[in-house]
């Protein structure tokens, strides 16, 4: 009996790869009605050009007393080497929302994706809230510690006929990845 052990060895190549990524740090919307789109950043990489980075920064920042913040800092990095990775960062400082029922003394969201030819991932590591209250149903602050992903809280508030229900908020943050299937992602 004899065995045969052949062995294909394939070269994977970044030509034609191309990444980017944005950071936006305000949508503000109620009712469905857009009332605040602002702090976009973008970047881009491709093979060519294969690092791109983005930010700003701004502050402070007052929204009819909807949303509040002294600080404001927006940051994209792109690049594309034998992988494509986007990372977006938003950080915002002493936030204050909805008149004050939502408090927190920094927000820090994170995306990261990367791709490379056979697979791909995203994720929010580094996401994090600090001294993250809201105003809950007996009119005292709760402050939340080690959040996790996706915690739905109910924000009261104080109204004229006392302590209100005002909303129910998501605290999002999701991860995942994907493979190629038949050649498609």
């Amino acid at each position: 009996t004899s065995v045969a052990t052949n062995q294909t060895t394939t070269t994977v190549s970044n030509a034609g790869a191309i990444t980017h990524g944005e950071a936006n740090w305000l949508n503000a919307s109620l009712l469905g009605l857009p009332l605040l789109d602002a702090g976009q950043v973008s970047s881009q990489a491709t093979p060519a050009a294969p690092q791109g980075v983005a930010g700003t920064q701004i502050g402070p920042l007052n929204l009819l007393g909807i949303v509040s913040a002294t600080l404001v800092s927006d940051q994209s990095n792109s690049s594309v080497t034998d992988q494509a990775t986007s990372t977006a960062s938003s950080t915002i400082a002493t936030v204050s929302l909805l008149g004050g029922a939502i408090k927190a003394d920094a927000i820090q969201a994170v995306s990261q994706s990367v791709a490379t030819p056979t697979t791909a991932s995203f994720n929010s590591t580094g996401s994090n809230f600090v001294n993250l209250s809201y105003l809950g149903p007996k009119g005292k602050y709760i402050t939340l510690t080690n959040v996790a992903p996706n915690t739905t809280i109910t924000v009261y508030a104080l109204g004229l006929l006392g302590i209100q229900k005002l909303a129910n908020v998501t605290l999002y943050e999701q991860s995942g990845n994907s493979g190629l299937n038949n050649g498609l992602w």
